[in-house]
């Protein structure tokens, strides 16, 4: 493995060592302000939004020890919630409602 996926797959190890929940998420079809706002959102619900590669988040999921999940289809994100989830939730559906995506 290249030193650049080592060091992207030891900083989502480190994302899901520290999130008290995790939302995995296709991540398709968004433009660049709408990212913007939703990470906005996330930030004040004390989360963020990780676009990553299915690969190296799978991987990092197995080393920290969880099982392994199902193959996922298209592009992911990956939302880390610090605290309590439920507002980060909220938050998710009214933008998945909002945007219709």
């Amino acid at each position: 493995m290249r030193d650049e996926k080592k060091l992207l797959l030891e900083e989502i190890e480190e994302k899901i060592e520290r999130a008290k929940s995790l939302v995995i998420t296709k991540y398709e079809n968004i433009n660049a302000k709408e990212s913007w706002d939703f990470r906005s959102v996330l930030s004040k619900n004390l989360s963020e939004m990780e676009v990553v590669k299915k690969r190296i988040f799978l991987k990092a999921f197995e080393n920290k020890g969880y099982s392994k999940i199902q193959e996922l289809d298209g592009q992911i994100a990956i939302i880390f919630i610090k605290d309590d989830p439920i507002n980060a939730i909220k938050a998710i559906f009214e933008f998945s409602q909002q945007s219709e995506k």
